[in-house]
Formats: C-alpha cells, sequence, structure tokens
C-alpha cells in the first residue's frame, strides 16, 4: 500500500526541510531503506571528533546521533498510540532539554547503535504492519502534528 507524500497542511511548519528530502513516496520503504544509511553514517563518525561543537551552545555529533535516535523512539511511541486508537494528543518534545538531559557524552557510539538499531529496524517493522492493517493515510498525518 502506498502512502502518498503528506499535503503541506498536513505537518508542522518544523518538518518541512525534512519531508522535502524524504525521496521515496511509501513511508515503509523510506523508513526501510534510509535505516542502514543513516546507522552506516553515524558509525563511521570518527570517535576524535564525536564530542566537537563548532561553535558554543551547538550540539555535539554524539548528541546529534542521540537526537536522532530518540526521536526515532519518539515516533515509534506515537505510531504505537495512534495504532492503538489513543486519542490523547501527546505534546511536542523539546529538543533542547531532551538532549540536555540525555547526558549522551555518558556513552560510546556503540552503545547507543547497539541499543537502538534493533528498535529503529523494529519501527520501519511496525510502520508496515500498522500501514496494512488500518490503511493509514492523511488522518495519521494529523494525529502526528
Amino acid at each position: 500500500m502506498l502512502i502518498r507524500r503528506p499535503e503541506r497542511s498536513e505537518y508542522d511548519d518544523r518538518y518541512t526541510r525534512y519531508v522535502a528530502l524524504v525521496q521515496e513516496t511509501d513511508l515503509a520503504i523510506a523508513l526501510s531503506d534510509q535505516l542502514e544509511k543513516t546507522l552506516g553514517f553515524i558509525r563511521q563518525l570518527p570517535s576524535s571528533r564525536l564530542d566537537h561543537r563548532y561553535a558554543p551552545g551547538k550540539w555535539t555529533l554524539r548528541e546529534v546521533a542521540g537526537h536522532v535516535l530518540d526521536t526515532e523512539r519518539l515516533f515509534g511511541f506515537r505510531l504505537f498510540c495512534i495504532a492503538r486508537g489513543d486519542p490523547v494528543k501527546h505534546a511536542v518534545a523539546e529538543e533542547n532539554t531532551c538532549v540536555r538531559n540525555a547526558e549522551f557524552r555518558r556513552y560510546t557510539l556503540s552503545d547507543c547503535l547497539g541499543n537502538s538499531s534493533g528498535y529503529v529496524g523494529h519501527t520501519s517493522r511496525w510502520y508496515s504492519i500498522c500501514q496494512r492493517m488500518l490503511g493509514i493515510g492523511g488522518v495519521w498525518w494529523e494525529t502526528c502534528r
């Protein structure tokens, strides 16, 4: 089942740049295809540069990687709630607070990836199942705002 690209009115402004970057028109395929590319890129980051900040107050590469993985967890949870018919509109996570409180510097990159790579793959498979079961379409995007 093909999920069309969402209309501009179906997602929050902060996601415009990211939606535009996705070339695939089927979200399940996009999730699956991007998984190994993203994890491969993160794995090749040199350890000597993981805690570098290009400017004061900006995130390190380790924090960016942690944020990407946390975002995957968050959207996986939202998908779970949608699939279970949870009517609650969930609050938006404030990314700077989340990254600061995560203290990603305490973890090695392999710890983060080892803990998350199975989860990230699981979200992709879960989306495919929900897509088939629920016929997720335009209404789905509205609940993610």
